[in-house]
């Protein structure tokens, strides 16, 4: 009886060790697979408005701060040193942000509340930013090469357009619209199903090492034990296997669905 038993779990120890560690693995392959397909282009154009912001910046001068109605003019100034300071020299000698510089929180964050309100700054509070600052035309004219290579990453469209604080604007608005409000949902999708899936790998270890343990006593102590206990020991083990392969059923639906 007990040879049989502990054979039994032997197979659901080996069949739950490589479904797990296959599946998971697979799933997981799959669902970064998809990410970094959407992410990768859209981090390439975040990485081009971050050089553009870092090298028109210089071009714009603020004055006046501390006058009456500036308000508006020193939030413009400080989002665009927030913007600036994600250019580093690796980013500026051309290397490229990468997503996992930042958590979904964050990233909705700097696109949300850093480059939109820069849109909302320039166009909507224009009457209130503009007596608070000066365009350095000679600047960014002499960034202007460098300028145009980053923006036709944004869109080709803009590589015909005026260097101006109307750029700025139009470019910060059509980034929050057209680039990141599409993907808005990717990256906390992904995080949720990294949660899911580090959970599940978690306890599809933990039911293993409970069937080793179950092994374990029932090869030394097994012949000890009451006839019940032995179908209860097998019972429990067959019943947390079974739930591991519903929960693995449910992932790979989110999976197809994802």
């Amino acid at each position: 009886m007990v040879s049989n038993e502990i054979t039994i779990l032997v197979a659901l120890l080996t069949g739950g060790l490589l479904i797990t560690l296959i599946e998971v693995i697979h799933l997981n392959n799959l669902q970064s697979g998809r990410f970094h397909t959407i992410m990768k282009p859209f981090m390439s154009k975040l990485t081009g408005y971050v050089r553009f912001i870092n090298l028109i910046q210089s071009a714009i001068c603020f004055n006046k701060e501390n006058e009456e109605g500036g308000d508006n003019a020193r939030q413009l100034h400080n989002l665009l040193k927030s913007i600036t300071k994600k250019a580093t020299i690796k980013i500026v000698s051309g290397e490229e942000l990468k997503v996992s510089q930042f958590t979904a929180k964050g990233l909705h964050g700097f696109c949300e509340d850093t480059i939109s309100n820069v849109w909302y700054y320039i166009s909507n509070k224009n009457q209130f930013v503009e007596p608070y600052l000066e365009w350095d035309a000679s600047m960014a004219s002499m960034y202007d090469q460098n300028i145009r290579k980053e923006i036709v990453k944004i869109k080709k469209e803009y590589g015909e357009r005026n260097i101006d604080l109307d750029l700025i604007a139009d470019i910060s608005g059509d980034f929050y619209t057209e680039m990141y409000s599409p993907i808005s949902d990717t990256f906390y999708s992904f995080e949720y199903w990294q949660k899911i899936s580090k959970r599940f790998t978690g306890l599809s270890f933990l039911a293993l090492l409970f069937l080793i343990i179950c092994i374990l006593v029932m090869c030394y102590l097994g012949t000890t034990f009451p006839f019940w206990l032995h179908i209860a020991i097998t019972s429990i083990n067959v019943v947390i296997f079974i739930l591991l392969l519903l929960k693995m059923i449910r992932i790979h639906y989110m999976n197809l669905e994802g």
